[in-house]
This record gives structure tokens, C-alpha cells and sequence, in this order.
């Protein structure tokens, strides 16, 4: 830079006619896509609708969404660690599957501190699972402190032939195996939109390459 950019202050780029002839064209004819009436970022929705911030924000279950559904480029995901009988847990931590129905607490197999009050941070280090939610406690629940931490639900962990094409698993469950957790916390469901669903995948997304000059850069930069 010339000068100390100062706080606030946005460095702009020139991208150059053909750039901005290009752009205006397709502004200029550029149409929604079909479905886009059922298309919402996950970003987005979570300051509008699920408040992902806002754990008191109920989320619907799958026979609510009946009525009142969640746009289709959505999914939720639970977080919840190893699965299996006591004697699983001594064989090291591993994903042990093998019985037709599982059916659990999912405090049995979780550590509950930490995550009302730092659910980004704890949820980074448990395995996610896509899965749909199938109810929901009646009230919300308070922590020994007083403080209100959102409802509990039950969710189905969804097997293999389940998981979509466009969903993202760490682990997948086999199709016949199901997998029942009750008592989940808020903090452990997050949503997140369903892969390459996102503007930047969407057909007819702007394409064009930057047309910036090379006599912006110093010498320095280019003489390589």
C-alpha cells in the first residue's frame, strides 16, 4: 500500500471493463433457479428461524415438519461419541456396531460439562451423524444453575442407505442397524446445508476471470 489503510477503511479492486461488461450481462438476465422458493443457507436460517446462537429456539421434528417443513438443502447433524455395550468402551474408543437396534441415553456415552455454554468449541471433537429429529422434550431444561439450556430431543441416526449423495458423514451406520439416542442437548444438533447446495455450486452461478491489471502489483511480486 501507498498509505496506512486505517480501521474501517475497504480496499478496492478494479476488476476491468470486460469483467464489469460481463457482470452487468448476467445481472441483467439472470433468473432465480426453479426451486429456489425452498432454498435457504443455513447461515441464514440460523438467525432467522433456528437461531443457532439461541438455544432456547425450539427445532421442529420430522412429523412438525409434515406441516411446516425446513427448506430441502438442509440436514441436521447430532454429535454423540462411541456407541456399544460397557465392555465395548475398554476396546480403546472404537465405532463398534453389530446389533440390529441401539436404543440410549445419550448422557451414557457423552460428557455433559462444557456443552450448554460452549457447544461450538465441544462439538468440534465428537463424530457428527446426519439425523432426523423425532421429539422433543415438552419444557425446556435447567442446568444446576438456574440456567435455562433449550429442550432435549430423541433423533434417528440415519444408516447408509439414508445418507444422501450431497450429505456429509464422518461414520456411517449400516442400513440394518437403528440407532435411537434420547435426551440429546441443543448444543449437540447442529444444521448445515447439504453438500455443493450452497450459491456457489447453483447452476448458472457467475463464473468470469478477474481481469486485473498487471501494473497494480510491484515488480518485485511478479518478477519471479
Amino acid at each position: 500500500a501507498t498509505r496506512d489503510i486505517r480501521p474501517g477503511e475497504e480496499v478496492f479492486i478494479d476488476y476491468g471493463r470486460e469483467w464489469e461488461k460481463a457482470w452487468k450481462k448476467y445481472v441483467k438476465e439472470w433468473k432465480p433457479p426453479i426451486d429456489s422458493d425452498d432454498f435457504a443457507p443455513a447461515a441464514t436460517l440460523q438467525k432467522s428461524v433456528l437461531q443457532q446462537d439461541d438455544l432456547l429456539i425450539p427445532l421442529r421434528t420430522i412429523s412438525e415438519q409434515e406441516d411446516e417443513p425446513y427448506p430441502q438443502n438442509l440436514v441436521f447433524y447430532c454429535h454423540t461419541v462411541t456407541f456399544g455395550t460397557a465392555e465395548d468402551m475398554a476396546n480403546e474408543g472404537l465405532y463398534l456396531w453389530g446389533d440390529d437396534e441401539w436404543e440410549y441415553e445419550w448422557s451414557e456415552w457423552n460428557d455433559w460439562s462444557g456443552w450448554e455454554f460452549d457447544a461450538n468449541n465441544s462439538a468440534r471433537w465428537t463424530p457428527k451423524f446426519p439425523c432426523k429429529i423425532i421429539h422433543r422434550s415438552e419444557e425446556a431444561v435447567f442446568d444446576d444453575d438456574g440456567n435455562n439450556i433449550g429442550h432435549r430431543y430423541s433423533a434417528i441416526l440415519l444408516t447408509e442407505d439414508e445418507v444422501e449423495e450431497n450429505m456429509w458423514a464422518e461414520i456411517v451406520i449400516p442400513q440394518n442397524e437403528k440407532h435411537v439416542i434420547h435426551d440429546i442437548p441443543r448444543a449437540a444438533i447442529t444444521v448445515r446445508d447439504k453438500m455443493y447446495s450452497k450459491n456457489e455450486f447453483l447452476h448458472g452461478s457467475f463464473r468470469h476471470a478477474m481481469m486485473i491489471p498487471d501494473d497494480i502489483f510491484p515488480k518485485a511480486w511478479i518478477n519471479l
